[in-house]
This record gives structure tokens, C-alpha cells and sequence, in this order.
């Protein structure tokens, strides 16, 4: 190979190495923020009209509850959570509950986007605050993957729910656990609390201490304090899925197969155990069978971006890079800010042989990450 041929070759390399190993490890890093059980920091953000709030509100001593969704306009499920919790608010309102609505129209909201959001607002007024996230700050802080996500976060600032994107089923159980939660604080105040604290909410304190256990490098712990939690909880499938991350990062992928095996069995419409499981497979060389359980995940949810980026990487992987394209487009589609199938969308070109369109996606990947950054 030439001189002339080879600067074109180093300048990718040395371009993917500089945008793709800082963007992977912030997206690790994002995985492990807005979990079950970890603590979300106080936030002041403007208003789409110039007002400023706070959030969640730790001061004032009125609020048990904070109900946190991040929405777009670009994102139809986003109009049907606003329009679920604009019915419930007037009921959560009078109960210590508070609603806040978070716009992440863009990266970087200019006055076009500032344009929209207002005709929104104006057309169909919400009864709670917006804000907007002009530098993504709270996005990344609470580690949002699919649009729209909602958050039920205490009033210690810990986070007690989480459901992305909007099944119905997991709407139900959000409503559902904010009327437990309501109920469990007013036990709290009347000094009945160990006699009838839902076993959900214990789960989800397990489940933080076990996380915590697994960052100080104490997997053993955490995987006695995860079942634990699925004692306390058993419907609480986020400790399964943890639980299984966890055996498989002690070498243990039978015990992770099993768990996730199960768990689907016992619920098959949850699409979170079918990715898990998917993931799990991928990671054993399985496409096979990580096709099969993504294509599940999709069939119960086919707006679910991360499951269609989930798709793509195992068409990637297996071979057949042309085949994740398509997918990737859909996420994107219904995800402008989902970093993952950017990169994805890279690694497909660059498998490809497409250099300037694989940096392209590696740039937008990282100005999702860092929207301050500058190619």
C-alpha cells in the first residue's frame, strides 16, 4: 500500500479510536445511571416560556413522589404518557405526587426546536411544569435510552420506577406503583410501615444495595442481596435481570440462562428479559438465538428502538451488515438521540467499507454524549 493510500486508513483509525472509546465508556456509564435504587441529583432547568424549576424538589417538604418523563415532540408514545399523566395528575396532585415533564427535543435545542415545543404547548396545554434539557444534562444523568421514559423518584431522591419507552402494560404498573407508594408513606407517617410496606419497594432498596455491592467489586453480596430482593418482589423483574448480568460476570452462564429462562416463562411479555437474554446470547456467539429473542422483544413492542439496534448488531455480527441498516433507520427514526445505534450505524458502515459515513455516525454518537462537543 502506498503513502498516499495509507493516510486515508491511519486518519480513520486515529479519528474512530479518538470518538468511539470515549462515547463507549460514557455509554457504559449511562447504562449504570437512572437505575432501579440509585440516587438522581437536584436539577434546575428552564422553561420553555423562561420560568425556571427544580427538581426533584427536596426542599419544600410537600412532595413524596416526583413522576419525571422525558418527552419529545418527534415521539408519538411521548403525546400518549403526557396525555396519561395529565388525566392522573389531578388525583397525584392532591397527594404529595408532582409531575414534571423534560423536553430533549435535540442535542442542542435551537430556536426552530424552541418553535415547536411552544406550538405543542399551546395547542395542548400540560397541567404540570416543562423543562428543557438544552445540553442533555439530565438525560445522561438519569441514563435515558428510549423516548419517552418516566422515572417515579422519592422524595430522598432515589429512583423507585422506571419505565422506558410506553407499553401499555408498564403504564398500568406505573400508576400502580404511585398509588403503592402513596399508601406506603402514609403508613410510614402513622407507624404501621413494617407491618404493610409493599414488598416492591424493598425490592427496589435491595436492589440499590446490591448494586452498590457490585461497584465495590462484592458480586458474591450482591447476588445474595438481588435474591433477596426477588423475596421480597418476585414480579420484580429487574432483579432477575440483574441478577443474571451478575452470574454471568462470574463465569456462571448456565445459572444467567436459567434465570432469564424462567423468567420469561413466567413473563413472557416483557420485553426488558427478552433483550437481556438476547444480549446474553450474543455475547456467547449465539446470533442465532439472539435473533430470535430480540425479533420477541419487537414483536411485543414494535417501536422499541434499542431492541431494533439489538437486531442490527447481531445481522452485524453474524456477517450481514446490509441487513442492520434498515433497522438502524427505524431506531433512529423513532429516536433521534439514541447514541447506541449511532454507533451501531458505524461499526455497520465501517464494516461495510463506508469510512466518511461510519465517522459521521461516530460524530453524532458523541455529540449526543457531549453536545458542547465540536467535530
Amino acid at each position: 500500500m502506498s503513502k498516499n493510500n495509507l493516510m486515508p486508513v491511519l486518519l480513520l483509525c486515529t479519528l474512530v479510536c479518538s470518538v468511539l472509546s470515549i462515547p463507549c465508556f460514557a455509554a457504559q456509564q449511562q447504562e449504570q445511571r437512572g437505575a432501579l435504587g440509585s440516587k438522581v441529583e437536584e436539577f434546575l432547568l428552564e422553561g420553555p416560556f423562561g420560568a425556571t424549576h427544580r427538581f426533584p424538589d427536596r426542599t419544600s417538604g410537600k412532595i413524596d413522589f416526583t413522576v419525571v418523563v422525558f418527552w419529545a415532540t418527534w415521539s408519538q408514545p411521548s403525546e400518549r404518557e403526557l396525555d396519561r399523566l395529565a388525566a392522573l395528575w389531578p388525583k397525584w396532585s392532591k397527594n404529595r405526587v408532582e409531575v414534571i415533564a423534560i423536553n430533549i427535543e435535540s442535542s442542542r435545542i435551537n430556536a426552530s426546536d424552541l418553535k415547536t415545543i411552544h406550538d405543542r404547548l399551546e395547542q395542548n396545554p400540560l397541567p404540570f411544569p416543562v423543562m428543557l434539557d438544552r445540553g442533555l444534562e439530565a438525560f445522561h444523568a438519569y441514563g435515558v435510552i428510549a423516548v419517552p421514559t418516566t422515572f417515579v423518584v422519592d422524595s430522598n431522591g432515589t429512583i423507585v420506577f422506571r419505565l422506558p419507552g410506553y407499553p401499555v402494560a408498564g403504564a398500568e404498573e406505573l400508576e400502580q406503583t404511585v398509588e403503592k407508594g402513596v399508601i406506603h408513606t402514609d403508613l410510614a407517617s402513622r407507624g404501621d410501615l413494617d407491618e404493610a410496606s409493599p414488598g416492591y419497594l424493598r425490592a427496589v432498596r435491595y436492589t440499590r444495595l446490591a448494586n452498590l455491592l457490585a461497584a465495590q467489586g462484592e458480586t458474591e453480596m450482591a447476588v445474595f442481596t438481588l435474591k433477596k430482593a426477588i423475596n421480597e418482589d418476585p414480579t420484580f423483574v429487574e432483579a432477575r435481570i440483574s441478577l443474571a448480568a451478575l452470574h454471568e460476570q462470574l463465569d456462571q452462564v448456565e445459572l444467567a440462562e436459567d434465570l432469564l429462562f424462567k423468567a420469561a416463562a413466567e413473563f413472557p411479555n416483557v420485553c426488558a428479559i427478552h433483550l437481556a437474554h438476547a444480549g446474553l446470547k450474543l455475547r456467547q456467539g449465539d446470533h442465532v438465538a439472539a435473533l430470535i429473542l430480540a425479533e420477541a422483544a419487537l414483536q411485543l413492542d414494535p417501536e422499541l428502538s434499542n431492541a431494533m439496534t439489538l437486531v442490527a448488531r447481531v445481522h452485524r455480527e453474524g456477517g450481514h451488515p446490509e441487513k442492520a441498516i434498515p433497522f438502524l433507520q427505524k431506531a433512529l427514526e423513532l429516536n433521534p438521540l439514541d447514541f447506541k445505534a449511532c454507533l451501531e450505524f458505524g461499526k455497520a458502515e465501517t464494516t461495510l467499507g463506508n469510512k466518511a459515513e461510519a465517522i459521521s455516525w461516530y460524530e453524532r454518537a458523541y455529540q449526543i454524549l457531549d453536545p458542547q462537543w465540536n467535530p
